[in-house]
């Protein structure tokens, strides 16, 4: 990216310096619950995530999820925090050009501080066809949506579990609820349409209840 997306972190208030660092945190955490690898830089404490900041002068890295059995299932994902209040189209292209820069990067993830404009949009429609890009803003990492107790447990299933829990109760997978891929929690999870998710609500007098829903 250019030199106006770095970060100076001498002009941040020691405000806007938490509120990178619970980003970094959610989004770190983020990743684990999708199944990639720990990030060994995840353990930082406050004050060593700014001094590395401070150095790298990007919020940027490689999530990596590693499959021993089969190598070719195994990804990895970049992301980037983007300072741009007015994100356009170039902004898109020059993510997806650093992405594909990169060797075995087959999807992204940009933070961004500002807003996406009605041409940004549009290049993400067309882009993710062919590599996938996932947008979040700053706000919804600040805080990990998924700690909440009012959030239940959500489990993707995986394309084995999906089909046998089809076949058990002999539905098709229109027939399941629903819920949509722009929900908080869908988008923490990274769903993408015709994902199954098992939730998990706990009752102090019903127990465990188990839902599924279809992303739609």
């Amino acid at each position: 990216m250019t030199d106006k997306d770095s970060l100076n972190i001498d002009q941040l208030s020691q405000e806007d310096k938490s509120r990178l660092y619970k980003v970094w945190k959610t989004i770190n955490e983020m990743m684990e619950d999708r199944g990639y690898d720990r990030n060994p830089d995840s353990n930082m404490n406050r004050d060593e995530f700014i001094q590395k900041l401070s150095q790298q002068l990007k919020m940027n890295g490689i999530f990596s999820k590693t499959d021993q059995d089969n190598p070719e299932a195994s990804r990895r994902t970049y992301f980037e925090y983007i300072t741009e209040q007015k994100l356009n189209a170039r902004t898109i292209d020059k993510f997806v050009e650093m992405m594909r820069s990169i060797p075995k990067i087959d999807s992204g993830i940009l933070i961004i501080a500002g807003k996406l404009t009605q041409l940004a949009k549009q290049r993400i429609d067309e882009i993710n066809p062919i590599i996938r890009v996932e947008i979040f803003t700053e706000g919804e990492l600040v805080v990990n949506i998924t700690k909440h107790e009012l959030v239940p447990k959500h489990i993707l299933l995986s394309p084995q579990e999906k089909s046998e829990l089809l076949k058990r109760y002999n539905i098709k997978q229109s027939q399941l609820p629903k819920i949509f891929v722009t929900d908080p929690v869908a988008k923490y999870h990274g769903l993408t349409r015709g994902d199954v998710v098992k939730i998990i609500r706990v009752s102090e007098t019903a127990g465990k209840y188990i839902t599924y829903r279809i992303a739609c």
